[in-house]
């Protein structure tokens, strides 16, 4: 993915300067089980990163691992926001959850929040489970994998909408199952908005604010997630939106676009609409590209 500011022509200025594991799909609560004795999950973390579209936990493993991901998308993010050190994101106040809707990297997921633990980072990743702009249940499209070379294990096309970019099976339909649906915004706004920390402990060599960053790439999805996140006043509450739009502008998102029915013009209505927020909207709107886009 490439890196692209939209909307805030001072967020590059300001990025460049010096500065069974636990799921929701398992948990009664679902969200997941490690809670504090107040019922929050983020209670104690300082920074907060969302990926939203985890895939395989890339971008977890970023957030954690600076080194060996130095020139990643995100990279200018998470050192403007939550710093540089390892140390200081490997502490109790740095926290990272993770959404997949596609059951194919189950595994693959579990094996990375397993990790990532022992290692005495603090994330959560839930999976099977697609964010959305409600809860309950949706059917998740996927390739059919017999179709696919081993290099291709990232399913980049699956997603909530059947488009024609998806491999198809003998009898003419994508592949299919119903996963979970969860409101991203209702829990954005319950747990990460409400989450309790001391703003003045110091820690190590943390001199940066509290911070939250959502990266969010969910094949189409995000029109509906977006809009609701304006509509519950929770947009604007996070520091930085790093986001993949799939519209009309690049034609290989075409048949998703159509199919989610993604208005034309979103991403530009989008930053019209935080750009007049108000001061209160603080939210940053960077897009990922595809790489080669």
């Amino acid at each position: 993915m490439v890196l692209h500011q939209r909307g805030h022509p001072s967020l590059t200025h300001r990025l460049s300067s010096g500065s069974p594991p636990i799921t929701a799909s398992n948990s009664s609560s679902g969200y997941g089980s490690r809670r504090t004795t107040n019922g929050n999950l983020f209670d104690g973390c300082r920074h907060v990163f969302l990926d939203v579209g985890a895939n395989v936990g890339i971008n977890l493993r970023h957030y954690w691992d600076a080194r060996k991901y130095r020139w990643g998308p995100l990279q200018p993010v998470f050192d403007r926001y939550v710093g540089h050190t390892r140390a200081l994101r490997r502490s109790k106040h740095a926290c990272a959850y993770a959404f997949e809707a596609n059951p194919h990297h189950v595994r693959t997921l579990r094996k990375v929040e397993a990790e990532l633990n022992s290692e005495g980072f603090r994330a959560t990743i839930s999976v099977p489970t697609a964010v959305s702009d409600r809860e309950g249940s949706t059917t998740f499209f996927f390739d059919d994998w017999s179709k696919l070379q081993r290099d291709h294990y990232h399913e980049w096309s699956a997603s909530m909408f059947q488009h024609d970019d998806l491999h198809r099976t003998a009898s003419g339909w994508a592949k299919n199952t119903s996963v979970r649906t969860i409101d991203l915004a209702q829990f954005i706004l319950s747990q990460v908005l409400n989450r309790t920390f001391d703003h003045e402990e110091p820690v190590s060599d943390d001199t940066l604010k509290p911070s939250i960053i959502m990266k969010i790439d969910i094949e189409g999805a995000e029109f509906a997630v977006l809009s609701r996140m304006m509509a519950l006043g929770v947009l604007c509450h996070i520091d930085v939106v790093a986001i993949e739009f799939h519209d009309e502008r690049r034609k290989g998102f075409i048949p998703l676009a159509k199919a989610a029915q993604v208005p034309p013009n979103f991403a530009k209505n989008l930053e019209f609409i935080i750009a007049h927020g108000g001061k209160d909207c603080k939210v940053n709107l960077v897009e990922l590209s595809p790489v080669g886009s």
